[in-house]
C-alpha cells in the first residue's frame, strides 16, 4: 500500500512517535480509485431525492424502456 500512499505519516525522534494522515506520494489515480472503491464498498448505494423525484415525473413508458435498455445491455447481472 506504500506504493499508492496509502500509509500513514510518521515524524519520530527517539521515543516520540507523531503517525499523521495518509501521504500524498504515489500515483495520484491509483490511490483516488482505491479510496473511492473503499467508500462504495462501506456505504450503502443511494439516490437522492431530487433524482428519485425526476425518475417518477417521467412517463411510465420512458421509465420502463430506460430500465429495459439498462438491463439489455447487461444481461448478466440481471441473474
Amino acid at each position: 500500500m506504500a506504493y499508492f500512499g496509502l500509509v500513514p505519516g510518521e515524524q519520530s525522534s527517539g521515543e516520540t512517535v507523531w503517525r499523521g494522515g495518509i501521504t500524498k506520494t504515489g500515483n495520484t489515480h491509483a490511490r483516488r480509485a482505491l479510496v473511492e472503491g473503499a467508500w462504495a464498498y462501506r456505504m450503502r448505494p443511494r439516490i437522492g431525492r431530487h433524482k428519485v423525484d425526476r425518475i417518477e415525473a417521467l412517463p411510465k413508458v420512458v421509465r420502463v424502456s430506460a430500465g429495459k435498455r439498462k438491463f439489455d445491455c447487461a444481461p448478466d447481472i440481471v441473474g
